[in-house]
């Protein structure tokens, strides 16, 4: 249960009012971002070997027809793996998104190697989306520093993400069950009700021009001692955990409103929490 490109455009929408360290900041100057991917979610062989039989046939009938048209061309499909921002064509990551913030931003793609103060203090903005490895307790400690002098976080969590690694350090705790947001009432996405538009949304700087956001596969935020809870679910939302019924409400799954936005202030700067 991944976010696709839906929740990539409200990712864009909130990043965007991310503007920390203002007095720091020539009014000329763009937002510097960083991405950090180093640990990044990749989409199981099964999925992407399905995708990319899926592209390979349509393919093959626009070969054929520009054949007989006297057109002979071979295209080969190439696809990558990787949760990331540099996503193009994939139903996957946030290729869009990072598309979107790069008109008004100057965005760092970060691949590889460990996060340190010194190297995120040339920063305004770092995003933490889709990292399936542990953050040690060294790179928290500059996460924490950074944002506190000033820098702001965006972190996106996700069902698959060690999202606790990083937002324990902010007294924040995301769902840790193999569960995902489910709502039987609000308008879907597509045929399924985990895939649904979500429009209980405060009045906020950050979620400025934002009316509505899709959601896909959430998680919810279950506790937090700071911050302004921005974004919630409707209350015929629960939370449905995998296993026999998944996609029906038991009667001991938790229902909504689910908290699933978070923002904060933390010393000088700001940290954002996405479930």
């Amino acid at each position: 249960m991944r976010r696709l490109l839906y929740f990539g455009l409200a990712i864009v929408l909130l990043a965007a009012h991310i503007t920390l360290n203002v007095e720091a900041t020539e009014p000329t100057s763009k937002l510097k971002v960083l991405v950090d991917e180093s640990r990044v979610y990749s989409v199981p062989e099964e999925v992407r070997d399905a995708y990319v039989a899926e592209i390979e046939k349509e393919l093959e009938e626009l070969q054929a027809l520009l054949s007989q048209m006297g057109i002979d061309v071979t295209i080969e499909v190439a696809c990558d793996e990787k949760y990331s921002f540099e996503n193009v064509g994939e139903p996957w990551g946030f290729g869009l998104a990072g598309a979107r913030i790069g008109g008004t931003a100057a965005v760092t793609i970060r691949s590889s190697g460990r996060l340190s103060y010194s190297a995120l203090r040339a920063y305004d903005v770092l995003v933490l989306a889709s990292f399936e490895n542990l953050y040690s307790s060294d790179e928290v400690d500059a996460i924490k520093k950074f944002v506190e002098n000033g820098g702001g976080l965006l972190l996106m969590a996700d069902v698959e993400s060690e999202n606790n690694s990083v937002s324990k350090a902010f007294d924040v705790l995301f769902l840790t069950d193999r569960a995902a947001i489910a709502d039987g009432k609000a308008e879907k996405i597509a045929n399924d009700n985990h895939m649904f538009y979500v429009d209980d949304i405060e009045s906020h700087e950050i979620t400025k021009d934002v009316n509505r956001i899709a959601l896909i596969g959430g998680i919810p935020i279950v506790d937090y001692k700071s911050g302004e809870v921005l974004i919630r679910t409707g209350e015929n939302s629960w939370i449905d955990r995998e296993g026999d019924g998944f996609g029906k409400k038991d009667s001991e799954e938790e229902q909504g409103p689910l908290d699933i936005f978070l923002a904060m202030k933390k010393g000088k700067g700001r940290a954002v929490f996405f479930g």
